[in-house]
């Protein structure tokens, strides 16, 4: 299976024998404490700045996200959105990219036969080593690309923008956590005005993120914009959990991981799936 590809490739790689030079914690040889500096520090102090903890990230959080995004296409699974002959797929900030494995899982698994372009867009080219292993893993498979920019300038220096699947998995949280209003505003303008905009009728847009209201109050500000100048569907989905954060959305009907998982126990496997996703499809 691919995503087994990956991470048993970053389960090989991941030695640590001293303490990461950009490690500025009290290090116990476990990248796991990073990662949760990370999510749960709002001093945006630490990123993925190191190649340990990137390994480590794809072999804790991959199988979530891949699963949550198989799940976001399977409830389309009869709507023309999912239905395409080609997929010409944008991730922004794809980083490991969960979601190319959950979309390979959805095609798989109701025996689509598509042609599929992937590019992957994320300004921090640490993932490139993860980035060319996913080239090598799915070269008989789709054409994959990856662009070390900013997802704007990006958008902007294309003479045409033919992408009809964009993706933003876990990235408007981190937009929210690390700007303020100001900063927030700009990029949701930046997004709607600069990227959706240009995108072609019948295109998906999906955002999976957080359940969490700092998250979901933007997704009607998000619309807004888009329905001024676009006719769109909308569709809200969650997961069973967490029940402290319920969501108005439909819930799926099942939360468990779609693939199966190594039991390397220096990696801590997230489950279940958690998050709410937010689908436009522009008309």
């Amino acid at each position: 299976m691919p995503i087994n590809q990956l991470v048993n490739y970053c389960l090989r790689i991941y030695a640590k024998a001293r303490k990461c030079e950009e490690c500025g914690l009290i290090c116990s040889n476990n990248c796991n404490t990073c990662l949760e500096t990370i999510h749960n520090d709002f001093t945006n102090l630490r990123s993925y700045d190191c190649p340990h903890m990137i390994n480590c990230y794809t072999c804790s959080y991959n199988y979530k996200y891949a699963s949550e995004i198989f799940y976001a296409f399977n409830a389309l699974v009869s709507h023309p959105s999912t239905r395409k002959d080609t997929f010409k797929i944008l991730s922004i900030g794809c980083g490991a990219c969960a979601d190319l494995f959950g979309i390979h899982h959805f095609l798989t698994t109701n025996s689509r036969n598509v042609q599929l372009t992937y590019t992957g867009v994320d300004y921090n080219d640490r993932w490139s080593n993860i980035h060319r292993v996913i080239d090598r893993i799915f070269i008989s498979y789709y054409q994959t690309e990856f662009i070390y920019q900013n997802a704007f300038d990006y958008i902007d220096g294309l003479d045409t923008v033919d992408f009809n699947v964009m993706i933003l998995q876990y990235i408007l949280n981190e937009v929210i956590k690390n700007n303020n209003q100001d900063g927030i505003n700009n990029f949701i303008d930046k997004l709607v005005e600069g990227v959706i905009e240009k995108l072609p009728s019948g295109s998906l847009i999906i955002f999976n993120d957080i359940n969490h209201k700092c998250v979901r109050d933007y997704y009607p500000i998000i619309a807004r914009k888009v329905k001024v100048n676009n006719s769109i569907l909308e569709a809200y989905l969650r997961f069973t959990q967490p029940t402290t954060h319920t969501f108005g959305g439909n819930t799926l009907p099942s939360d468990g991981l779609v693939f199966a998982t190594h039991a390397d126990t220096r990696f801590r496997v997230k489950s279940p799936c958690s998050s709410c996703i937010y689908i436009i499809y522009k008309q």
